[in-house]
């Protein structure tokens, strides 16, 4: 919120002074220079401003007056002249931004927030200076809309300066904080909700010299109209208070009809109208002793919930309307308490002290919530985890002892709080360790592996650890060559270590301790030596041939390792592998020597050599891989070349394979000679692949022909020769086939024999088919006609044919085309059956809804369809592919097939399809109650009475189908459902005791819902008085004994009565003594030396209904023992008098009292055990 902005007057001197401005009571002039034009700013002092003490402003001579220009009555105001007073503190413009709830400019709330005390004041004090002032008003003509900061310097200021600083100094103090802010353009709103509103200045503009009598606007009306229209708003309404959380509302500002105003100062158009939208702001504070309002909601809403609250704390909450920068005051406050709420969840517990059998919790108080903690509840898992959680503590201490625990076993605990509304939340569980005992001495550890550098060692966990126990291991080493002796190895948990960076063939000695979870460490085991293997030695060196490499034939030799690992080489073993066996490699040779003749090769082929040796310590790695390569030999002959696939009219291909023998080195080439008997041989191919294929031969003539084949050693013998044959041709294309259709689902084909091309043909291939790029062959044979079946009618067909020899089949003849004639239409190959839709207004029990594809037409166009579903006469449709078959039978099953039917004759039936009608909606079943407690109802149901009237089966829906939906009647007597499934029983919880209820039921399948059952009305029973606590014996007098117990509240309305009942001796039938109100009662008569058996129960008097009482459990049994006296009276009274004034001393201390003195007694205890166990250690 702003605060009212200065007026602005600039003006113009003939000499560069001041002119002489007039300022009202309550404000002050500021001069401010922009740009070599100076500026009289007329601000409001507040009593509260005391500004201090700084440089002055530059002083500017007197103002001299023009001739005959000052206005001939007297001043109203004292004139300011040039000479600045002695307050005026010269402040360049605020910098800073203001918040829409900030202070003014000078550190004080603005004057937008007066009260109405101070605005009837005001409005006086205005109405007196128009009533003074008339004519002055009233000859100032309206201001011009545009806004102008220069003045021309012909206008005469003298004359109309006092009226101007007179109506400045007025505007300045009537304009409101939302429509005149500082000059200053950094001071925006900054009000969420409400809309930003820009920074409109209230600057005095000068009028032309036709408007030289004054300028000035009132804008008093509008400011006003708007403040009024904020400080209609009421206090807010707090609703539906929780313990947590609260709902808050509130009504809208009264709006008021804005005043015209017709002052002559020209204001922003957001001044000039009256606000219609509003922003609210919401603020919330607490009773506290520095209680701060915090604003918790900014918006256009009348309402807002309240969350997060702290129960059992008292709020306040006011409200206040904005309109764009416009703040009316705060309402007055509306106050409300949040409800009592469960505790807060406890912290867990912490852990005080322990030892081997005793664990001390303690735990803080959370916050209550509004009532006051009765009594913690602490549980406990006894030491096993999947065992659940066991009540361990219940009272109003913060600390407690669990004794009588295990040695080094973990517990886990969690902590509750208990008021007067309930139980809170569980803490989280923490687990403490009681402390353990020092562990025996563990058996050495066993060698698991060893290796050349690391020995893997484990051993065992101890018998006596428990399983949730933490042990660690100490695993000691002697390295003999180091001379350090023991030096630990391994600390942890884990039951196997491997100890590395050893020495090869070395020997080591190992021990091993345990530590428990305290850090007890036990003595060590026995001393064991266990030794690392030796290495492998290295490859052996220079294995190279030895002499000339033969064909078949050479020597390799190689030297011993330069490490051998350790220990002496064994054996030396030299492998082999051949060119085209890279990863198969045979062992040739095996023993002592260092060098070996490797026979029996292949020539021209590569021998890769590598050689390893062996020691205890195993196989050394191979040596670099040596490769030989032997001479190659030419190649052998190859086999006979042999004819691939027939023997051809013109051409032979023909294929022979590789020589059995190369002669160690790759075929490089063959050569193939051919001729025919009598003549010579010929040369037809040269090359190297190993089949080809000679033309140019005539057909039916013998030939004869051999190869040979050549490497890079040179050419081998030739093959023997073989003779082969050419064989015939293929015969020439058919003719154009001739077609005749015989009917609208056959055709005959007949054709004539073609030119054989020497060779009898052996068959005709006729191809047909419905296109003419795509036919298929349907005939093969030596015939020259064929018929053809199962054509479709009105339907164009094409067929070509070929005629084989035993050369092959020649070319196909020119396609023929024909067209057969119409016929009945085809079967329908799909029938679907459906129900009726549910909007359709059909009966799903008594109708079904038929549709088929469109069949084929076979050239003439489907007229009708005949339905057949087993009555005497057929539906006939027509036109179209769907129909509803009304007047069926509930529940039953029908055979359908349809029938299509074209100007030609009726078609085939199509496939039988089954439909079945539904069965109708089930009945109503019968409600009943099977139990009833006092929150809860059991209810049961029958089965339905099914859809009567149906002809079919009685039972049309499996029970599993059928849907129960069960409602329970409201307050607002609405039926809501409380159960939907398809059991026969559910049980209703959460009600009221002593209550009626009306439930109703029906079924559901899927022909529909069924009918609602009549409402059944049942009662809940009443609830029984819970177990009397604090059953106990407070004091006993000779034959007199006094008991109580703790109250029990009223049960909605219900007298509680107690009964106490006392049995004596042996005797098992317990007697009544007492039934009423009392908490307590006294025990008169009792025998001397007599035992008797006290127990009390509550009763529950009904005040209407049945039964009039009703009997709550018995509380645990107190057994009371009546001592005989020995002694005179005298004896027997002073021991009464001790006893009483023991009991009195006792019954005077607090339980606080009670847990120091036991803490105490428990602390000296615990110091004579220590001194003692020390005393004990010591000798």
């Amino acid at each position: 919120m702003e605060g009212p902005g200065p007026a602005q007057v600039p003006m113009m001197s003939p000499n560069g002074s001041i002119p002489p401005i007039h300022i009202p009571p309550g404000y002050v002039s500021q001069v401010i220079e922009d740009n070599g034009v100076r500026r009289v700013v007329v601000t409001p002092q507040t009593p509260e401003f005391h500004p201090q003490m700084a440089s002055p402003h530059h002083m500017h001579p007197h103002y001299i007056p023009h001739r005959g220009q000052m206005l001939a009555h007297p001043p109203l105001y004292p004139a300011v002249t040039a000479e600045l007073p002695a307050q005026f503190l010269h402040q360049p413009p605020p910098t800073h931004v203001f918040e829409a709830d900030s202070l003014g400019p000078h550190g004080h709330q603005s004057f937008g927030f007066r009260n109405e005390r101070t605005s009837k004041a005001h409005e006086r004090l205005q109405k007196k200076h128009q009533g003074r002032y008339p004519k002055e008003r009233n000859s100032n003509p309206t201001a011009s809309p545009q806004k102008s900061h220069s003045v021309s310097p012909d206008v005469d200021v003298s004359k109309s300066g006092q009226a101007r600083s007179k109506q400045s100094a007025k505007y300045s103090e009537q304009t409101s904080p939302g429509c005149s802010q500082a000059t200053s353009p950094r001071r925006t709103d900054s009000i969420q909700g409400c809309g930003s509103v820009e920074p409109s200045g209230m600057i005095l503009k000068k009028q032309s010299s036709t408007d030289s009598a004054g300028i000035g606007v009132d804008a008093e009306a509008e400011t006003g109209n708007s403040q009024k229209i904020l400080l209609t708003l009421k206090k807010p309404q707090v609703l539906d208070v929780k313990a947590r959380e609260a709902r808050v509302t509130w009504n809208p500002p009264v709006p008021i009809n804005p005043e015209p105003s017709d002052g002559p100062m020209e204001i922003d158009a957001k001044c000039a109208s009256v606000p219609t939208l509003h922003c609210y702001e919401l603020s919330l504070g607490v009773s506290t002793r520095d209680s701060r309002y915090k604003i918790v909601y900014r918006g256009e809403e009348l309402k807002f919930d309240l969350k997060d609250l702290k129960p059992a704390t008292d709020y306040h909450i006011r409200v206040c309307a904005m309109c764009d920068s416009l703040r009316g005051v705060n309402s007055d406050p509306t106050s409300f308490t949040t409800l009592h709420d469960l505790p807060d969840t406890p912290l867990p517990p912490k852990l005080s002290n322990r030892t081997k059998s005793s664990l001390l919790l303690q735990w803080k108080a959370p916050p209550e919530n509004g009532s006051k903690i009765t009594a913690y509840l602490l549980e406990w898992d006894e030491g096993h985890k999947d065992s659940g959680y066991h009540e361990c503590y219940i009272g109003g201490n913060r600390q407690y002892r669990v004794a009588k625990l295990s040695p080094g076993t973990g517990y886990c605990f969690r902590l509750a709080a208990r008021n007067e509304l309930g139980l809170s939340g569980w803490s989280e569980s923490l687990c403490f360790v009681t402390q353990g005992c020092i562990p025996s001495a563990p058996p050495p550890p066993q060698l698991l592996r060893a290796g050349i550098s690391w020995l893997a060692l484990q051993w065992h966990r101890p018998v006596e650890a428990s399983t949730d126990e933490s042990v660690q291991f100490v695993l000691e080493m002697d390295d003999e060559t180091s001379g350090y002796g023991f030096k630990p190895k391994y600390h942890g948990e884990e039951l196997s270590y491997t100890a590395h960076n050893m020495h090869r063939s070395s020997r080591y000695k190992f021990r091993l301790f345990i530590c428990n979870s305290e850090g007890m460490k036990s003595v060590g085991s026995e001393v064991v030596t266990f030794h690392t293997l030796s290495d492998r030695p290295g490859p052996p060196a220079r294995l190279t041939v030895k002499g000339k490499v033969h064909a078949q034939h050479f020597k390799v030799s190689w030297d011993p390792p330069k490490d051998n690992g350790g220990a002496s080489i064994t054996k030396f073993q030299l492998e082999m592998a051949e060119a085209n066996k890279p990863q198969q490699w045979d062992v040739v040779y095996s023993g002592h020597g260092r060098e070996h003749v490797c026979d029996q090769l292949q020539p021209g082929n590569t021998h890769s050599l590598r050689c390893c040796c062996y020691n205890v310590g195993g196989q050394s790695q191979y040596s670099d891989v040596l490769n030989v390569e032997t001479p190659p030999l030419p190649p052998g002959a190859p086999p006979l070349p042999r004819l691939v696939g027939k023997s051809r009219a013109r051409e032979l291909h023909l294929r022979w394979g590789t020589p059995a023998v190369n002669g160690g080195c790759a075929v490089l080439e063959y050569t193939l000679e051919l001729g025919t008997p009598g003549t010579e041989m010929r040369e037809v191919y040269h090359g190297p692949d190993v089949e080809c294929t000679v033309h140019g031969l005539l057909p039916g003539r013998p030939y004869k022909l051999h190869v040979r084949a050549a490497n890079r050693a040179g050419a081998g013998p030739f093959s023997e020769e073989v003779e082969l044959s050419t064989g015939p041709g293929a015969p020439e294309a058919c003719q154009l086939p001739t077609v005749t259709c015989r009917s609208a689902t056959s055709a005959t084909v007949s054709w004539e024999s073609p030119l054989n091309n020497g060779a009898e043909v052996t068959e005709y291939r006729l191809e047909w088919g419905g296109e003419e790029g795509c036919l298929q062959q349907v005939y093969s044979g030596p015939a020259l006609s064929y018929e053809l079946r199962g054509l479709q009618p009105a339907s164009y067909y094409f067929c070509r044919v070929q005629a084989v020899n035993c050369a092959g089949p020649g070319l196909f003849g020119d396609v023929a085309s024909c067209c057969t004639p119409p016929w009945v239409p085809g079967p329908i190959t799909t029938v679907h059956i459906t129900s009726p839709q549910a909007d359709s207004g059909l009966e799903p029990s008594e109708c079904l809804v038929l549709s088929w594809d469109e069949p084929i037409s076979n050239g003439a166009e489907v007229t009708t369809y005949n339905v057949d579903y087993g009555e005497r006469q057929p539906l006939n449709v027509e036109g179209s592919t769907s129909c509803i078959v009304h007047g069926l039978h509930p529940d039953s099953t029908y055979r359908v097939r349809v029938q299509a039917v074209n100007a030609i004759g009726p078609g085939p039936f199509s496939q039988t399809v089954r439909g079945r009608t539904l069965a109708l909606p089930p009945e109503a079943p019968r409600l009943e109650c099977v139990s009833s407690g006092p929150q809860s109802l059991r209810l049961k149901w029958g089965e339905s009475g099914g859809g009567g009237g149906g002809g079919g089966s009685g039972k049309g829906i499996a029970l599993e189908a059928v849907q129960f939906t069960l409602q329970m009647q409201d307050r607002g007597d609405r039926f809501v459902t409380v159960y939907a499934g398809s059991c026969h029983t559910f049980k209703v919880q959460r009600l009221s005791e002593s209550s009626t209820y009306t439930f109703r039921v029906r079924a559901a399948n899927e022909a529909g819902d069924g009918p609602f059952s009549e409402p059944s009305f049942f009662t809940t029973t009443r609830s029984s008085p819970p177990p009397v606590k604090g059953f106990r014996i407070l004091a006993q007098e000779g034959f007199c004994c006094d008991v109580s117990w703790e109250s029990l509240p009223p049960m909605k309305g219900d007298n509680v009565l107690f009964v106490l009942q006392l049995a004596g001796g042996r005797d098992p039938e317990m007697k009544q003594v007492y039934k009423g109100l009392d908490t307590s009662y006294r025990l008169t008569g009792l025998q001397a030396g007599g035992e008797y058996r006290l127990r009390v129960c509550a009763i529950r008097r009904c005040q209407d209904g049945a039964p009039a009482e009703l009997f709550g459990p018995f509380g645990p049994t107190l057994t009371l023992h009546v001592q005989k006296p020995q002694a005179p009276q005298a004896i027997a009274d002073m021991r009464h008098e001790k006893a009483t004034a023991k009991t009195r001393w006792a019954s005077q201390l607090t339980d606080e009292q009670w847990a120091g003195i036991i803490l105490v007694a428990f602390a000296v205890f615990s110091i004579f055990m220590s001194v003692a166990a020390w005393y004990i250690w010591m000798k």
